[in-house]
């Protein structure tokens, strides 16, 4: 993929706004047979709504960044091996692309990037903490920092260490074949920004992983983890939404304080692209 460009983009979408719209049916025709199968295996429907989203924004973003037209989303395949991280395998233009998708009730989020792995999480904060939780997935020094903080501190807190420990999980590609207690993280530096703390054994190159947590919004935490040998590109942040006919996406302010770089010239005053639905295809005929 020629001038690959060195940034993130970060997409987050709550499901039932990408889906609400009367035009959310052309939209999803871009899903493939993979995408299919892969949403009919939830039983409840808003198990289903979630995966369909989900699979929804997944070709959106990509599409974004690597400049693929609506006409041809349809067109895009992605691996589908359980466990292991998937890959664009078509247009073969834009395979380059490391990408990473995450869903919970209330949102669904996907990173995508050209230079390096990616990694992203997204959890809902109302969930229970059960002291089990805490124990089998922190490390000493995590759960000693967690169980001082008020107990409606201790959730959120939870759930956002969780988050990077789930991105950097699955920028691996390795699912939970390492212990999330294996892998620690502290605050540094004058932003805070998390910094991985592994053995050798687990990681042998800490420093060239990258992390930041994401703002989704009060009932979400939400994080993102990028490998670079050096500083990782400059981060910003969409949000889809439909604007009547129209699938936008409306830039949120960049996470590294600078001017996101955009597949589109963006209009200064909305900050919106806008991507007109798919049209809608004839029905096959009747033999």
């Amino acid at each position: 993929m020629p001038n690959v460009s060195p940034d993130i983009q970060v997409f987050l979408c709550a499901p039932e706004a990408l889906l609400a719209s009367p035009q959310a049916r052309q939209a999803l025709q871009w899903l493939d047979q993979n995408d299919r199968s892969h949403i009919a295996r939830f039983h409840f429907p808003r198990d289903r709504e979630i995966a369909t989203a989900s699979r929804l924004l997944q070709r959106l973003a990509v599409a974004h960044y690597a400049r693929i037209p609506p006409d041809a989303m349809a067109d895009m395949r992605f691996s589908s091996e359980p466990g292991r991280r998937p890959v664009l395998l078509a247009p073969a233009q834009a395979t380059a692309l490391c990408f990473s998708a995450a869903n919970t009730r209330g949102m669904v989020a996907c990173a995508v990037s050209g230079a390096g792995l990616v990694g992203m999480d997204v959890e809902e904060l109302g969930k229970e903490l059960a002291p089990e939780l805490v124990e089998h997935c922190c490390t000493a020094a995590e759960r000693e920092e967690l169980w001082r903080l008020p107990e409606h501190e201790r959730r959120k807190a939870f759930f956002q260490l969780w988050t990077l420990k789930e991105s950097y999980l699955k920028a691996r590609g390795i699912g939970l074949e390492i212990s999330p207690h294996l892998i620690g993280f502290i605050r540094s530096g004058r932003e805070g920004s998390p910094e991985l703390q592994a053995d050798s054994s687990t990681e042998p190159y800490p420093e060239h992983w990258h992390f930041q947590t994401v703002d989704a919004g009060p009932a979400h935490a939400a994080a993102l983890c990028i490998r670079s040998p050096g500083e990782p590109g400059n981060v910003s942040v969409w949000r889809a939404e439909w604007a009547g006919s129209e699938l936008r996406l409306v830039t949120q302010a960049d996470a590294a304080g600078s001017q996101p770089i955009s597949a589109a010239p963006l209009n200064p005053r909305t900050r919106t692209i806008a991507l007109p639905a798919p049209a809608a295809r004839p029905a096959p005929k009747v033999r």
